[in-house]
């Protein structure tokens, strides 16, 4: 009986840890559903947003109110956590919640990008940790081998540019230590965490550096030395935000041009990907250019008014032709190349190389883009979904299940 239980409880730890969640768009708004369409989270975001680098049940649904204006609420294991909140960006770090606002959506990429945010830390389930903000703050840790137990290193630069370095409690969320507070120049050496930690500061041109020694989960031995003023280097930082996040130097989207042909060979190819950059609050869309293909290699063939992808120098088609179009795009598996491919009206996708050459069974209406593979199990691929301006219209899955309805 005892073993039937047991059996019964990991059964259902199993389905529950497996469990994956999508954003499901129903008329105009998005809520979020599992993947059968049972709805989580109810439809009433104009975008939900999902993390570049977070994982199954972390997103972002944004209300908007103006081009440049809207309501953010972060949620995490499919529950809202903060809730239609001013907040730009949102991610997550070593236990925490780091939300990001931008003083002016006019400064994004510019290079002093970090004197434009404001920063608040939160724990994972929305309480605010401090009553200050900063223009970023770093959780000096390794997930896999912690160096404290319950406590955690802090390295924070306030809104004036200047850095503090302290010892967090994680469970009362009070500062156990400072280290130092008021300085303009700092650099970490980590060649040897988690069993040390070292860093550098500088302040009225006088230099320490402060030596921290870890055993089991504590912080063993501090040795403070005083070191020259010369050789400092700033301290920076960055952090992986939700799927807009800015990218420094963005000039705009590329439109490709017309195609050039010789005869039956296309020596180029279109390529469309997912904009990795582009304001808050904007709805996604395709990013489009051109590739050179060289007659050496690789060339788009034409027979009998349909067009395959055909290797050079091996003398074998990489796709018959067969399609109306061949793209190319962001390739998400080892060593291969991805493709989506045009029937009429109907798209595929295509990935080939590593002895390997599959075409997922999703018939797509609208042009599919690969957004995360093996999204929260094993064998589940969240596919984007554009209409034909570009822009992000539902999503999918492998198969070909669309999480839409009017």
């Amino acid at each position: 009986m005892k073993k039937n239980l047991a059996v019964t409880f990991l059964f259902i730890c199993i389905l529950f840890y497996s469990q994956v969640t999508v954003p499901y768009r129903i008329g105009n708004k998005f809520g979020i559903s599992d993947e059968s369409g049972k709805m989580l989270i109810p439809a009433e975001y104009d975008i939900i947003d999902i993390m570049i680098y977070g994982s199954n049940g972390e997103y972002v649904g944004i209300r908007k109110a103006s081009e440049n204006e809207a309501k953010t609420t972060y949620i995490i294991d499919n529950k809202i956590v903060l809730k239609d909140t001013d907040y730009h960006y949102f991610g997550k770090s070593q236990g925490f919640i780091n939300a990001v606002k931008l003083k002016s959506l006019d400064r994004i990429f510019s290079r002093d990008s970090y004197a434009n945010k404001l920063t608040d830390i939160y724990t994972l389930d929305g309480k605010k940790v401090f009553n200050s903000s900063f223009r970023f703050v770093n959780f000096l840790e390794d997930e896999k081998k912690p160096a404290l137990k319950d406590e955690i290193l802090v390295l924070a630069n306030d809104l004036n540019g200047l850095y503090s370095f302290f010892l967090l409690n994680k469970k009362t969320l009070k500062i156990s230590k400072t280290f130092f507070e008021g300085v303009a120049n700092v650099d970490t050496d980590y060649k040897k965490f988690p069993a040390a930690l070292s860093i550098k500061y500088y302040k009225d041109f006088a230099g320490k550096m402060i030596i921290l020694n870890f055993a089991n989960g504590k912080i063993a031995g501090e040795e403070v030395t005083d070191i020259g003023s010369s050789g400092y280097s700033n301290y920076s930082s960055s952090s992986d935000y939700s799927t807009y996040s800015p990218t420094q130097g963005y000039s705009g989207e590329t439109e490709a041009s017309p195609v050039n042909t010789n005869g039956n060979m296309i020596t180029e190819m279109k390529e469309v990907t997912e904009s990795r950059s582009r304001k808050p609050f904007d709805i996604p869309q395709l990013n489009v250019k051109n590739l050179e293909l060289s007659p050496e290699y690789s060339t788009i063939l034409k027979e009998k008014g349909k067009l395959g992808y055909f290797n050079h120098q091996t003398k074998e088609w990489i796709l018959t032709p067969q399609y109306d179009e061949i793209m190319s795009t962001e390739s998400f598996c080892a060593i291969c190349g991805t493709y989506i491919v045009r029937t009429g009206n109907i798209y595929n996708i295509w990935e080939i190389g590593n002895n390997k050459k599959e075409m997922l069974k999703g018939n797509f209406e609208k042009l599919p883009i690969f957004k995360k593979r093996n999204y929260g199990r094993e064998g589940f691929h969240l596919i984007q979904l554009f209409d034909k301006d570009g822009k992000l219209f539902s999503y999918a899955n492998q198969d070909g299940q669309v999480y839409y309805k009017q």
